[in-house]
């Protein structure tokens, strides 16, 4: 499965050679693809990765909540992540998947919340002193603060999103 083997590249692997190259400050981060453009997020907070599978609309929903998918006979809300950043809107192909992410209630079970993700790619880990600041705007009422820095990965430019402030108006806590 999928979930399996980009999760499985997360976690320490203590006989691996290069284990010694990774600085004990290195956090693993789970890069995927959002409007054309590669984003990530920490591993830790990931459930799953599964396939796409059809989607129940729900009526008076808000702009960027898709609607819930079945995994193993619960409902897991399927929200635009692109949508919700303001980038655009989530387009299916045949590399698409969802991705699970956790919430962490104090009085309750931990809650799913899902994204489509046009594509993941793998799982790296970065170092949050090689985080580049994304760039303030005052005026343009554009939130930076979703934004923990952008990290340039093999001539690509990556945006780290801490998605426990992507969704803070939730009335839960992310991982």
């Amino acid at each position: 499965m999928l979930a399996d083997s980009v999760l499985e590249a997360a976690a320490p692997n203590p006989g691996a050679a290069t284990d010694a190259d990774i600085p004990d400050d290195a956090a693993a981060y789970l890069t995927f693809d959002l409007d054309g453009q590669i984003f990530a997020v920490a591993v830790q907070c990931v459930r799953e990765i599964l396939d796409t599978q059809p989607i129940t609309r729900l009526p008076n929903s808000a702009h960027d909540f898709l609607g819930v998918i079945d995994v193993r006979g619960a409902s897991v809300p399927i929200v635009d992540l692109t949508a919700h950043l303001g980038i655009g809107s989530a387009t299916e192909g045949q590399d698409t998947r969802v991705i699970v992410f956790e919430f962490e209630r104090p009085d309750a079970d931990p809650r799913p919340l899902g994204i489509l993700a046009e594509r993941v790619r793998d799982v790296c880990r970065l170092r949050l002193e090689d985080f580049e600041k994304a760039p303030e705007i005052s005026d343009g009422g554009i939130r930076n603060d979703l934004v923990l820095g952008l990290y340039r990965l093999d001539g690509a430019l990556i945006v780290v999103v801490d998605l426990a402030r992507a969704f803070a108006d939730a009335p839960v806590e992310l991982c």
